[in-house]
């Protein structure tokens, strides 16, 4: 996974801390997100910069990001398209349309990614370190 260009330095990011203030709909407007509040329910819509999912029990529907990273437990996460995916957070299931990398360091993820193309390439570049985990082509 490659390090933040200065423009994704610069980047604005909205943070949501707390369930009972999150929104259900959330337009990224090319802005990074941070989800670390417990079992969020919100779909992210447009097109976003950076996600990390760090609350566990979420769910988070997603149209497209640079890059995501999935660290809490226990999250469904439904993605139309990234760049980047990572999924580092116990027990995750990941659903991803079009990706062009995967890395998933987390025992017991699960990742199913798209029976199309990837953003750039017919395969995604997959890279598995963690135990019991589940990578495959729908």
């Amino acid at each position: 996974i490659e390090q933040p260009s200065q423009k994704q330095k610069d980047r604005e990011m909205i943070r949501m801390t707390n369930p009972a203030n999150a929104p259900s709909t959330l337009d990224c407007d090319d802005k990074d997100i941070e989800l670390i509040a417990p079992s969020l329910n919100v779909s992210l819509i447009g097109r976003c910069g950076r996600v990390r999912v760090g609350g566990p029990n979420s769910i988070v529907k997603i149209e497209h990001a640079e890059y995501v990273r999935v660290s809490g437990p226990d999250s469904s996460i439904n993605i139309e398209s990234a760049e980047s995916l990572e999924v580092s957070g116990t027990e995750s299931i990941v659903n991803i349309g079009r990706v062009d990398h995967i890395r998933v360091p987390a025992p017991e993820a699960k990742v199913y990614y798209g029976g199309t193309l990837t953003i750039n390439s017919n395969t995604p570049k997959i890279k598995i370190s963690g135990p019991d985990v589940t990578v495959n082509r729908r």
